[in-house]
């Protein structure tokens, strides 16, 4: 089990520097650095499409992560670092993996000022690639699991409208996940350990990106993703 805060990343940081090298009408560079991820950033095209990032300092990060995308199974993702803009990948540089969900990457401390992600995905049905967040940062690991067993529900936000003779129209709005994890075997410095994250989590206040299983599953940015 382990977690990125939302807090804690450092491409929302105060003077922290992201240039995209296109954006298409409607869907501002912005969106891919706030809140909520449903309303995403938008390339013009879908190959060669990248995010510059300058982080103001040199920093040191372990996971990287593209939220709420829409690229397809054959999409190239990499994470490149430098010590100078538009950092070519030859000093450090590696591929994160396609999920359906959030795609990351669990990387050995590597510590660069500048950063960039790149994109290639000519395969996109929708012509064109949209990213809902972006994250850098260090992640926490947890020493302890869970209960085998645990819950995981897909849900489906839509938008509904019903003419006057009944015809419906409905419009996706957002997909997200409910998960339930039992905790219920833990020592007592374990339980402080779980509370500290909850106080992370103050409620519904601030998101955090949980990884469930970072060795095998999909990653999950939520508000309330632990019960």
């Amino acid at each position: 089990l382990a977690y990125l805060s939302h807090l804690d990343n450092q491409i929302i940081q105060e003077g922290v520097a992201v240039i995209a090298s296109s954006t298409a009408t409607g869907f501002p560079l912005a969106n891919v650095l706030e809140l909520p991820i449903s309303k995403p950033h938008r390339f013009t095209g879908c190959a060669s499409e990248n995010y510059q990032i300058d982080l103001g300092a040199a920093t040191g990060i372990t996971l990287v992560s593209v939220v709420a995308h829409n690229l397809s199974s054959e999409a190239s993702v990499l994470i490149r670092g430098g010590s100078s803009s538009n950092p070519d990948g030859s000093l450090f540089e590696e591929e994160i993996p396609w999920r359906e969900r959030e795609m990351f990457v669990i990387i050995p401390t590597t510590t660069y000022r500048y950063w960039k992600f790149v994109f290639e995905d000519t395969d996109n049905e929708n012509e064109f690639i949209q990213v809902g967040y972006l994250m850098l940062g260090v992640l926490t690991i947890l020493p302890f699991g869970f209960k085998y067993g645990w819950k995981l529900r897909d849900r489906y936000d839509n938008i509904r409208l019903q003419s006057e003779l009944g015809t419906p129209h409905v419009t996706r709005l957002y997909d997200r996940s409910e998960i339930d994890l039992d905790f219920s075997e833990l020592t007592t410095a374990q339980a402080a350990q779980l509370r500290a994250l909850f106080k992370v989590l103050q409620g519904d206040v601030t998101p955090i990106l949980l990884l469930p299983d970072y060795e095998a599953y999909d990653g999950y940015l939520d508000r309330k993703s632990v019960v």
